[in-house]
């Protein structure tokens, strides 16, 4: 039984772009498969294009679609192994801000924790008197606070009325002002009239 060398030559060619995805399937290396497939097609065509100008339009083919395959693939093995290393980078990166937050709240509960301690230590050593004394502070402050806002509001409530009070005042003058024009302007044309 006599094979062609064409035939043989794209079955080598198949064989070459399928081993360079390895052991992993087209989906997991989809760079590789397209790759190799792009490859063996313009292979292909671009051997039968030169085969033709030598009589050997098949045997151009196949070595055309065996070289496109091989390059296609390890082109796209790359792209596919570029794709794995940057997908594997921001697996570790997501995994070390998930470790770096739960360190962040471990030290967050752990700080809390020594303050609630601090502060039952502190307050152990506090006598009834200093706590007596602290409620009389505060209440004295709370008494200040209050008498110096109903002062802060009669000093509001003052300067309102002056406000007011001048309000009045302006509107008040300025009806003055209109009311002796219309007088003086009155006695103007009757004594005017009457010579």
């Amino acid at each position: 039984m006599n094979i062609p060398k064409s035939l043989l030559l794209l079955t080598l060619a198949v064989a070459g772009a399928l081993s360079l995805g390895g052991c992993q399937t087209a989906s997991q290396n989809p760079s590789t498969t397209q790759g190799a497939a792009i490859g063996a097609a313009s292979g292909a065509v671009l051997g039968a294009i030169i085969g033709h100008q030598s009589g050997r339009k098949g045997e151009g083919a196949a070595i055309g679609a065996a070289a496109g395959a091989v390059l296609g693939g390890a082109v796209g093995a790359s792209k596919d192994h570029e794709e794995r290393q940057r997908e594997e980078a921001l697996r570790r990166e997501r995994e070390h801000n998930i470790e770096m937050a739960r360190i962040q709240r471990e030290r967050e509960k752990a700080e809390t924790e020594r303050e609630e301690q601090i502060a039952i230590a502190q307050g152990r050593n506090v006598s009834d008197r200093e706590v007596f004394e602290a409620e009389q502070r505060a209440k004295a402050a709370e008494e200040r606070l209050k008498q110096l806002e109903a002062e802060r509001q009669d000093a509001l409530a003052r300067q309102r009325s002056i406000e007011e009070a001048e309000r009045r005042e302006r509107e008040a003058l300025e009806r003055i002002r209109e009311l002796e024009r219309e007088g003086t302007t009155a006695s103007a044309g009757s004594s005017g009239g009457g010579a």
